[in-house]
């Protein structure tokens, strides 16, 4: 059997420029154009012969703009002055936005893969947001695949964006396609990751505003969907329907049990029937853990203690 390692350019878009000799102890170097390939008898010696080969490699022309800075800076450029594509648009929320001293303006930068998005908006005292706008700078995953639609919209791209569950009024969400040269591909969550952090980044802050609780705000955003409000109403609850803040101190009381069985009782004592029943119920599983923990073995390299 033959083994071979690709030492590849370092650089994306990256070429050989010329083919390196093939070094002691291999059976061949080849040209793959981006990268070389080293074939040997074994692994080792493969990975050896890669690891010290020089190569020496042509850079494209647009090596440059792919820095994380000036790609940042681009988006920058592409949120203040790009053509943008409407993925929604309901109402006028540009107008009531524009001059508008009490709205808040709010932009993320995020890495995966790289994203700005900024939202605007504008919420009353009564705790109704009555104004959205959401601008996202993104590379497309669907143009490096095929053409656009004639939106210009890549749904990839605005995915939790245009679909916010909660009563919001005028809405406006763009998509603004960032040309950087670096291919972006899809996972799992593709753009919901991206674009439900900034949304709901941006609904604690609008809570924040109206000195109203974030978990208080959304429920109100969606009391006219039942299916929808059941799961903040949900979190708003313990393990066994006592309000939250009892059942986190049964879980505190958990802790207590493991380190001072005096100050474990002094605990327990203060909470209610149910939620002493959360603690120990908490207890048992943290014990069970803790015996799976234990007997699970540890690897080390090459041998396995018990």
């Amino acid at each position: 059997m033959l083994y071979a390692v690709i030492n590849q350019s370092p650089v994306l878009g990256g070429t050989v420029q010329s083919t390196p000799s093939q070094p002691a102890g291999t059976l061949a170097v080849i040209n793959l154009g981006n990268a070389v390939a080293v074939v040997a008898t074994g692994t080792w010696a493969a990975f050896k012969a890669a690891r010290e080969m020089s190569v020496s490699w042509a850079k494209p022309a647009d090596a440059a703009q792919m820095d994380s800075v000036a790609i940042a800076a681009r988006a920058r450029d592409l949120m203040a002055g790009g053509t943008p594509a409407v993925a929604v648009r309901n109402g006028d929320a540009a107008g009531m936005l524009q001059g508008n001293q009490g709205a808040l303006e709010l932009t993320y930068e995020l890495p995966w893969p790289m994203t700005l998005s900024r939202i605007r908006a504008v919420v009353d005292s009564a705790g109704d947001i009555t104004a959205w706008s959401n601008r996202i700078v993104a590379p497309s995953i669907t143009a490096q695949r095929r053409p656009l639609p004639a939106s210009g919209v890549d749904s990839s791209a605005v995915e939790g964006a245009n679909d916010i569950p909660y009563a919001i009024g005028s809405t406006l969400v763009e998509f603004v396609r960032h040309d950087a040269p670096v291919p972006v591909g899809y996972w799992r969550s593709v753009g919901h990751s991206i674009n439900a952090f900034a949304v709901e980044s941006a609904i604690d802050e609008l809570a924040a505003r109206v000195g109203m609780d974030p978990l208080a705000f959304r429920r109100r955003l969606l009391a006219g969907s039942p299916r929808l409000l059941a799961v903040p109403t949900r979190r708003a609850t313990g393990r066994r329907g006592q309000p939250l803040a009892a059942d986190a101190q049964a879980w505190r009381c958990t802790h207590l049990l493991a380190a001072s069985s005096r100050r474990s009782r002094k605990c327990l004592s203060r909470l209610p029937a149910a939620s002493r029943s959360t603690a120990f119920h908490a207890r048992s599983i943290a014990e069970r853990r803790s015996i799976r923990t234990r007997s699970r073995p540890r690897w080390k390299v090459g041998s396995c203690t018990d």
